[in-house]
């Protein structure tokens, strides 16, 4: 019997709704999504906040594939600090608690504001903590990602360094567009490193988010054809400042661009 064809799913980032947790989850049912990755907060340590996740997943059909820690952003992850390190770990054990819980997969870091990549020592440091997170999680057959703009050979360091085979990078075109990084050839370059999540936006150069996914600064559409065709495709614009209209917008362009390629 022929493998079935692989095809590309849509979802969307719960930190770009203007809705948040279980109301998030029913917002993607409602323009017919079937993915969302959501943003951990304190609300996850409250046992009732996550039955409800999973009641309105279950209901919803819309699967949970993330849970992203977005908040570490500001913990400088890449230095030595040790009061930092203290909360950052006791976040990601958290956030591992809620993943097993609702049942998705897969946790990820950005490394972005001051929590950016600038030095040799930094993606040193960094890779002690992914190592500490992936080690936990694999436990539990649990994917841990980072999300950065580093260039490929500082990417492929920083994979090597982490040695874990839970460890993989988001993939998001926007980020390496605007940090002068050819997005088309750092994921041929990487290639298995990326996660099959990818993260979709527009927006300025100095913005990201704030455009339709056919305006702004990036030409989505070149990009499609290099994708692996099991990827699950996030759109991260600001649908909360942009309105719902520009969501709907972009899930138009994006059945456009895909035809009968959507699962």
């Amino acid at each position: 019997m022929a493998s079935p064809v692989k095809k590309y799913k849509l979802g969307v980032v719960e930190w770009g709704l203007p809705e948040v947790g279980p109301y998030a989850i029913e917002l993607a049912k409602h323009y017919g999504l079937t993915h969302i990755q959501l943003n951990f907060t304190r609300d996850f340590e409250v046992n009732k906040y996550i039955e409800r996740i999973v009641a309105a997943s279950s209901q919803a059909q819309v699967e949970v594939s993330g849970i992203a820690l977005n908040l570490l952003n500001e913990y400088h992850l890449s230095k030595k600090h040790a009061e930092m390190n203290n909360q950052s770990h006791s976040i990601f054990i958290a956030a591992l608690k809620s993943a097993i819980s609702i049942g998705t997969k897969h946790i990820f870091i950005p490394s972005f504001y001051t929590g950016k990549l600038s030095t040799h020592n930094d993606i040193v440091n960094l890779s002690t903590y992914f190592r500490w997170a992936c080690q936990l999680a694999l436990k539990h057959q649990i994917t841990v990602s980072t999300e950065n703009a580093l260039e490929a050979d500082k990417a492929r360091e920083l994979h090597k360094l982490v040695g874990m085979s839970n460890f993989k990078i988001i993939y998001d075109p926007y980020n390496y567009n605007i940090n002068n990084i050819n997005p088309i050839e750092i994921y041929k370059d990487l290639g298995t490193l990326f996660h099959r999540h990818v993260h979709i936006k527009n927006g300025s150069y100095s913005k990201g988010g704030i455009e339709e996914l056919q305006h702004g600064t990036m030409d989505i559409k070149v990009l499609f054809p290099y994708l692996h065709r099991n990827s699950i495709i996030f759109m991260e614009n600001k649908y909360n400042i942009l309105g719902e209209q520009s969501l709907f917008s972009d899930i138009s362009y994006l059945k456009d661009i895909f035809s009968s390629e959507l699962y």
